[in-house]
């Protein structure tokens, strides 16, 4: 069988209908395509942008818009080793109204955090935040912004900011300190914090 043509005249119309008559596809005679309803593409499949054939104008698979949630944990480096420790129920985003959230875009992820209430009692040393929901890439020095009230503390002088490491899950609290340099913030210790971060980075 040959090729099925369909020639309506020039600026006509190829008008798909449902049964009660309204279209649910049209085909311009320029080109352009009009749906009434959403796209579905099979499992790996995805879209090719300015006539592009390569990565580079690809956006589907691995590389398509995603949204979703995700449960992120405050570490601190030295907590007290005497098992008064809190659980990480108690010091991670699904506490209380605590919440992560994340949007991808091809490599592109951005998240927002909010810590509500959390435990870090008998912590110590630099606080870490674990379990973003990709790795990042292998460069290093994305940032981010944070919020934050009862207990966290820094040089009032000083830049802060949220720092994503390379090729890992984990995100860290600094301030910049003389001749540029970054330290990490340390954990407050205290049994209730609060803690907003964003952040946008590339994923692995």
């Amino acid at each position: 069988m040959g090729n099925l043509t369909f020639k309506p005249a020039s600026g006509g119309e190829l008008i798909l209908q449902e049964d009660g008559g309204s279209a649910a596809l049209t085909i311009d005679t320029d080109g352009d395509v009009n749906l009434t309803q959403d796209i579905y593409l099979a499992a790996g499949k995805g879209i090719y942008f300015d006539g592009g054939t390569t990565s580079v104008n690809y956006l589907g698979g691995s590389d398509a818009y995603e949204e979703g949630d995700f449960t992120m944990v405050v570490e601190c480096a030295s907590p007290v080793v005497d098992g008064n420790w809190p659980a990480s129920s108690s010091r991670d985003t699904d506490k209380d109204t605590g919440f992560a959230v994340y949007t991808k875009i091809g490599n592109v992820c951005t998240v927002s955090t909010y810590f509500h209430a959390i435990n870090l009692t008998d912590g110590g040393g630099e606080l870490t935040f674990t379990g973003l929901p990709f790795n990042g890439s292998a460069q290093n020095g994305f940032g981010g912004g944070f919020a934050s009230h009862q207990g966290i503390t820094w040089n009032t002088s000083a830049q802060v900011a949220v720092r994503k490491e390379s090729g890992d899950d984990v995100l860290t609290l600094n301030q910049s300190i003389a001749g540029g340099n970054w330290s990490g913030l340390d954990c407050p210790a205290v049994a209730s914090t609060y803690i907003y971060i964003t952040i946008t980075y590339l994923t692995a």
